[in-house]
C-alpha cells in the first residue's frame, strides 16, 4: 500500500520516532481526541496504531500511527464472528437460509433440553454447552462462529470464501478483505480455513453501513429491521421474563454483534483481544445508534488496556460531538 503523508505529526515514544498520518482524502483526527489519542499511545509505548472515526458518509477522521508491519487479520471465531452474522442476515432476508431451523452440524447438547439448537443460538452465543440448554445464558464459545459458517456453507451448498465475496466484500466495497488461510506481512501463515483477514478500512464500510441503517450508496444492503435484529437477540427475549428492556440490556450479543458500553454511549459490535495471534492483534469496533457514528481502532500488538482506553476516549469525544449536535 502506498501512503500519501497528509497531516503528518511526529511523536516522541521513548527513544523512537513515530510518525502519525492519514492516507489521502482522509481528514485528521479532531484536535481533542487526537491529544487524547496521543496521549494514550505514548504512555503505552504503542508502536502502531489505527484509529478511524466513521459516520454515514465514511471516514470522517483518521489516525495512523507507525508503520504496521502486520496488517489486520482476525480469527473468525472473534472478529469475523460479527461479518458472519452479517453473512447469516443478509441470506434470511433473501429466503436463502431460516436463522431459527436446526443447523446442519453436529453439537453435543444436553439429554434434557427440549428446546431444538437454531443458527440464530449459534450467533448469539446462545446454543448452550454440556451443562446449559440453548437459548438459557450468553456463554461466549469460539466453536460457535465456526459451526454457523459450516451450517451457511451447508446450507448453501457454497464455499464461506465465495460467499463472503459475494454478500459482503463486493456490495460492502471491502477490496482488502478475504477468508480464508491467509499469509500476512510477517510471512507467517495465520489462522485456519475460516480466517477472516482484513483491514480497519474495510471493517470501516462495514461500519458506515450499520450507521446508516443498511444503506450503501443510496441502495438498501440491508432492510433497517434486519439491521435492528443485527443488535437484538431474540433467546434473551423469549426467556420467562426477559421481554422487558433490562433483559434486552443484560444480553452479551445481538446476532454476532457485542453489546458493549462507553463513553456514556451503548456500542453494537466488538471489542476484545484477538487469540491465537503472533502479534496479540486487538480490535474494537462498532456503532452507537445514540450518536450515529461508529468506530474503528486496530492496535497490531498492544495490551488490553491501551484498547480499552482508546476506546473509552473514541466514545467520549463522539458522545460530547453528538450532544453539541442536538443543542444547535
Amino acid at each position: 500500500m502506498k501512503w500519501s503523508w497528509v497531516g503528518r505529526t511526529v511523536l516522541a515514544v521513548g527513544s523512537a520516532v513515530c510518525v502519525c498520518a492519514v492516507q489521502a482524502g482522509e481528514q485528521a483526527l479532531p484536535p481533542p481526541l487526537l491529544a487524547d489519542v496521543q496521549s494514550i499511545l505514548r504512555a503505552s509505548g504503542a508502536q502502531n496504531a489505527t484509529v478511524l472515526l466513521v459516520d454515514g458518509l465514511g471516514i470522517s477522521g483518521a489516525l495512523r500511527h507507525g508503520h504496521e508491519s502486520c496488517p489486520g487479520a482476525a480469527d473468525a471465531a472473534d472478529l469475523g464472528a460479527g461479518l458472519v452474522a452479517l453473512l447469516a442476515m443478509r441470506l434470511a432476508e433473501a429466503a436463502k437460509v431460516d436463522l431459527y431451523a436446526p443447523p446442519s452440524v453436529t453439537k453435543v447438547l444436553p439429554a434434557q433440553c427440549k428446546a431444538r439448537l437454531t443458527l440464530s443460538h449459534l450467533l448469539e452465543h446462545t446454543s448452550g454447552s454440556p451443562s446449559v440448554c440453548p437459548g438459557v445464558q450468553t456463554i461466549f464459545q469460539a466453536s460457535d462462529s465456526e459451526l454457523a459458517a459450516a451450517a451457511l456453507e451447508k446450507t448453501t451448498r457454497t464455499r464461506m470464501a465465495r460467499l463472503m465475496q459475494r454478500e459482503l466484500f463486493r456490495p460492502l466495497g471491502m477490496t482488502a478483505s478475504s477468508w480464508g488461510v491467509a499469509k500476512s506481512a510477517c510471512n507467517a501463515t495465520q489462522g485456519t480455513a475460516r480466517t477472516l483477514t482484513t483491514t480497519p478500512q474495510d471493517m470501516a464500510q462495514v461500519v458506515q453501513m450499520l450507521v446508516q441503517r443498511g444503506q450503501v450508496d443510496g441502495r438498501t444492503y440491508l432492510p433497517q429491521c434486519g439491521v435492528e435484529r443485527m443488535g437484538l437477540s431474540v433467546s434473551a427475549v423469549s426467556m420467562p421474563g426477559g421481554n422487558t428492556p433490562q433483559a434486552i440490556s443484560r444480553a452479551s450479543y445481538g446476532l454476532g454483534l457485542e453489546r458493549f458500553d462507553a463513553g456514556g454511549l451503548s456500542w453494537l459490535g466488538h471489542s476484545g483481544v484477538l487469540p491465537g495471534l503472533p502479534q496479540g492483534s486487538r480490535w474494537a469496533w462498532g456503532y452507537s445508534s445514540q450518536s450515529q457514528s461508529g468506530m474503528v481502532i486496530l492496535l497490531p500488538d498492544a495490551d488490553p488496556q491501551t484498547l480499552s482506553a482508546l476506546t473509552q476516549a473514541v466514545a467520549r469525544y463522539l458522545q460530547r460531538d453528538a450532544v453539541l449536535l442536538t443543542q444547535r
